[in-house]
């Protein structure tokens, strides 16, 4: 990999075997590399510099990753269909709906986008959705959809269902946060086009001795403290929230193999600070009611 981005790379650039440049993609998708990036450029290091020092994280995480899962470096980076022929077909999927206001009201909403993500962390469909009414608000801070986007590649929501249906065995588990809600929007039934529904909710869902109640935590929250996420500087979408839900998912998969793990994350979740949710945040956006029970205007 060559690092050739400026004036100063120009005058001396830096050649890297490794990782290659697909490996860097998921980095700069995964690891919060903008706030990373920024944070190395505010300590004045070169763009080079920088982007080798985010190399050197990356390598260290490929590490942590073979310590956990045991696994060799030729399985980081190989494509679904190698995961299947060593795993065997992927059980569990992510689905995740993004939606644009075609109102002002928090009901009124239709699917922008929509993505499938497997239980090896594969984007299996990433497809925008061109809606069949006035489009309000894209909600672009909250759905990174823009007009230009959606116009560009979208696609009618029956092309975009049936692409869908085309890659969810009907075998499929669906894992998500209130994962019915994403299955409303799309149509599908239980037992013909899925098998059945695990809602992230409900599998991180706690008994919180302060409240003498259980404690229910956004996908958001989940990320931030569980999976170390610096989620001001990343845009949601459907692929990075579905991506997101399937990899909380693996990890309480792994965490309920050890007891001591499993009450550490649980404290580390009721210890945390709430994180506020967008329609928290903004009550109303271009307009638009969010929905925020304490602040709706509709």
């Amino acid at each position: 990999l060559t690092v050739s981005g400026d004036s100063i790379a120009r005058q001396r650039p830096w050649r890297l075997s490794k990782p290659s440049a697909d490996q860097i993609i998921p980095l700069l998708r995964l690891r919060t590399a903008r706030a990373s990036f920024e944070s190395y450029q505010q300590r004045q290091l070169t763009q080079p510099e920088a982007i080798l020092l985010l190399i050197l994280h990356y390598k260290l995480d490929c590490v942590r990753l073979l310590q956990r899962q045991r696994l060799s470096p030729a399985h980081l980076f190989r494509p679904a269909t190698m995961y299947q022929q060593q795993y065997g077909p992927a059980t569990y999927y992510s689905i995740d709906v993004e939606c644009v206001a075609t109102g002002t009201d928090h009901n009124s909403r239709a699917v922008g986008q929509i993505a499938l993500v497997d239980q090896y962390e594969q984007v299996i469909l990433d497809i925008l959705v061109k809606p069949d009414k006035p489009v309000a608000s894209y909600l672009t801070a909250l759905t990174g959809l823009t007009k230009e986007s959606v116009d560009s590649r979208g696609v009618s929501l029956d092309a975009a269902i049936a692409q869908l249906k085309s890659c969810l065995p009907n075998t499929a588990i669906l894992v998500g946060q209130n994962i019915l809600q994403d299955v409303q929007w799309l149509g599908l039934k239980e037992g013909t086009d899925f098998q059945s529904c695990m809602d992230l909710a409900g599998l991180y869902r706690i008994w919180n001795p302060r409240y003498n109640s259980f404690s229910v935590f956004s996908q958001d929250h989940l990320a931030k403290v569980l999976l170390g996420w610096d989620l001001e500087n990343m845009q949601h979408n459907a692929a990075f929230d579905a991506m997101k839900s399937i990899k909380l998912f693996n990890l309480h998969q792994q965490l309920q193999q050890n007891g001591q793990q499993w009450q550490q994350a649980q404290q580390a979740l009721l210890d945390a600070p709430p994180t506020l949710s967008f329609a928290r945040q903004n009550p109303t956006y271009e307009g638009v009611c969010m929905g925020n029970r304490k602040s709706c205007t509709c």
